[in-house]
């Protein structure tokens, strides 16, 4: 019998729910050669991307995930190892024991609280460290998904049911299917055994480095995992790399490229417009697409009027608007106010509108 959608998420839901979000900090350490918990696993000394990612609070380790460097100071791993904390101390145990603190994060869009797996969210998240940890060559990540009973291969720091301090183990062969069948259509899901401090970790495909990730550790009951995919997010993991790369220079709202300029007057309805030949044509795109993926129409150009009043005739509130002069992402095009609106559309240069944590502006990354 097939379960509806609705059920068979319920279901798996809760039969996910016994999992932490991650393991408590131990004070043992364990032998990388034996055996561990990610089944029939062994140490993972041909992985020197991965690493183990501790939490802190008050500067003491409370909790524990793992992870793998993609970049010199960026890790990715679990968005419910990043969620939540602000702190976190990173060992390379294989890459010659290196070691860097991270005090910032971010994740794509996990904010769920609490132990279980939300379906609803990718699981994705990253640590950028405040110094780098240099390899030879950095793991690539997956820009599409794997094949249904593809093998894929589960790194992570359980050992025999304990958190290891001082390695990483990789399991043998997991065969991997779609989880849309079980209600989590942003992962893949294995019949095997990840564990409370596995979270995060990287599931690569089998060979030689530099090795392909094709997921994170996300969550497991006894017999099943589910595994977070990173081709679904891959874009915005290339510009967050591209952003935190050690000595990157982020595209600053001073120095825009010129827009170009609209194909007919904002203010009558005509073909689609590209959301970066006006700041209203951005927000008019932003709040809806199909202002510049489709047509132009009458209610597109009635938008107008209601967010650029000025621009049909009207009266605008002050010079800029609500725009700040800091910058303010509409989906991809960034906006800010410089004496009147000015934008840029950062898709055109491959890159993502977002916000520098370090000084909270708005730029393409």
């Amino acid at each position: 019998m097939k379960l509806d959608s609705t059920l068979a998420r319920a279901l798996f839901a809760s039969l996910l729910a016994a999992l932490p979000a991650c393991a408590p900090a131990a004070d043992s350490t364990d032998p990388a050669a034996e055996s561990d918990d990610i089944i029939a696993g062994t140490g993972a000394q041909a992985y020197p991307e991965a690493v183990l990612v501790n939490m802190l609070q008050g500067g003491q380790v409370v909790a524990a995930c793992s992870g793998s460097l993609i970049a010199p100071t960026v890790v990715l791993t679990a968005g419910h190892c990043v969620h939540g904390w602000s702190s976190w101390h990173v060992i390379a145990p294989h890459a010659g024991a290196q070691q860097a603190s991270g005090a910032s994060g971010a994740t794509y869009d996990w904010n769920a609280a609490g132990e279980g797996v939300d379906p609803g969210e990718h699981d994705i998240g990253l640590v950028f460290l405040s110094s780098p940890i240099t390899l030879s060559a950095y793991p690539q990540i997956a820009q599409k998904p794997v094949a249904a009973g593809a093998k894929i291969l589960n790194l992570g720091r359980i050992h025999q049911g304990q958190v290891s301090n001082s390695s990483l183990y990789v399991s043998k062969p997991v065969t991997v299917t779609p989880g849309q069948s079980l209600g989590f259509p942003y992962d893949y899901a294995a019949v095997d055994r990840i564990e409370s401090g596995d979270s995060g970790g990287p599931d690569v495909l089998p060979g030689a480095a530099p090795h392909t990730i094709v997921a994170v550790n996300s969550g497991a009951n006894s017999s099943t995992e589910v595994l977070a995919r990173v081709d679904l997010v891959a874009s915005w993991l290339a510009g967050q790399m591209s952003s935190h790369a050690a000595g990157a220079k982020p595209v600053k709202p001073g120095a825009p490229k010129k827009p170009a300029s609209c194909s007919h007057d904002v203010c009558s309805a005509g073909g689609h417009l590209d959301a970066s030949c006006d700041p209203c044509v951005a927000e008019v795109c932003a709040a809806d697409s199909f202002c510049c993926a489709g047509q132009w129409d009458a209610r597109c150009a009635s938008e107008v009027k209601s967010v650029c009043p000025a621009a049909c005739g009207g009266k605008p509130s002050s010079a800029c608007g609500n725009v700040p002069a800091e910058g303010a992402c509409h989906g991809e095009v960034l906006m800010w106010c410089d004496g009147s609106v000015q934008s840029i559309d950062c898709a055109k240069s491959g890159l993502l509108c977002g916000v520098d944590p370090s000084t909270q502006e708005s730029g393409c990354y």
